[in-house]
């Protein structure tokens, strides 16, 4: 093989693995329920509160491990993901008041907390317990009590 098929076959192989990283990142945008959360609940970036980077949780039934970045507030929860797996999915905020039929669960690596985004439903989250922890106790009873 001459050198010029050898860099056309090493940038065709880049492009499809590229392709497919897309690909894939925005299908599990879609499937999730991620990419119709930031429709409905898209970060401002003027959002601020505490965060807490490198996190792991469930949107829908993609597992999102250790590349998840929290905010909690008390108006809400912002979420973002890692930037090489941010294509299709852009940071989030969610109001406290649109977080419905929440459920301590034992999740098999963790205590977790699944809630309904959302009304009528766009998606479910299962988040780590401490999420709650971290948000003012009277509040969260007032509106997930």
């Amino acid at each position: 093989m001459n050198p010029l098929n050898i860099t056309l076959l090493v940038l065709a192989i880049v492009a499809g693995q590229f392709f497919i990283w897309i690909s894939v990142s925005v299908l599990l945008s879609r499937l999730s329920g991620w990419g119709k959360l930031a429709q409905n609940f898209p970060a401002t970036g003027q959002e601020s509160g505490k965060t807490f980077r490198f996190q792991s949780a469930y949107v829908g039934w993609v597992r999102y491990k250790g590349a998840l970045t929290f905010l909690l507030n008390s108006d809400g929860f912002g979420l973002s993901i890692m930037f090489p797996f941010r294509i299709g999915h852009s940071p989030l905020f969610i109001p406290w008041e649109n977080f419905h039929n929440l459920k301590e669960t034992r999740n098999f690596m963790f205590n977790a907390v699944t809630m309904e985004a959302g009304d009528p439903l766009i998606a479910k989250l299962t988040l780590p317990r401490w999420v709650l922890d971290e948000y003012p106790p009277s509040k969260r009873i007032s509106q997930f009590g």
